[in-house]
């Protein structure tokens, strides 16, 4: 069966308009808040494909990383996410370790950077790619 290309197009408008209004937004400037690295990992011969993400907690942020390492023997990497805020420059960095080869990953981790906008990167101690800056809105607790 056709479908003609408008009447194509109006039902793919109309279901990203639904998506938008039903996720809603979790602070005015939060942008990207998930990023893909593909990294190597020491001391073994291991690589992997890690997900990295960093969300709101009360007056704070949640990083977590999820993946899988595979390889030959032990192998580990630690990625660092580091937070730059806008405006004043502030930083902080939180280092994680995964252990592989196998899936690997945290609990959701709750750090305090501060209060702010946050331009956050996701960095590895060894030869890696993809990773996208993110950005994150860090609202005071309101309790």
């Amino acid at each position: 069966m056709r479908f003609p290309i408008a009447a194509t197009g109006l039902a793919c408008t109309a279901a990203a308009a639904a998506l938008v209004v039903s996720t809603g937004t979790a602070a005015a400037a939060d942008g990207n808040t998930k990023t893909t690295i593909y990294t190597l990992a020491n001391p073994g011969i291991c690589g992997g494909i890690i997900d990295a993400g960093v969300g709101h907690y009360p007056g704070s942020a949640a990083l977590g990383l999820t993946g899988v390492l595979v390889g030959v023997g032990p192998c580990s990497v630690q990625l660092t996410f580091n937070f730059k805020r806008q405006g004043d420059g502030a930083v902080a960095s939180y280092t994680r370790t995964l252990n592989g080869p196998g899936p690997v990953g945290t609990s959701k981790d709750v750090v305090g950077p501060g209060i702010g906008i946050w331009d956050v990167t996701v960095t590895s101690n060894a030869p890696s790619f993809g990773a996208q800056p993110m950005l994150l809105d860090i609202q005071p607790y309101q309790g």
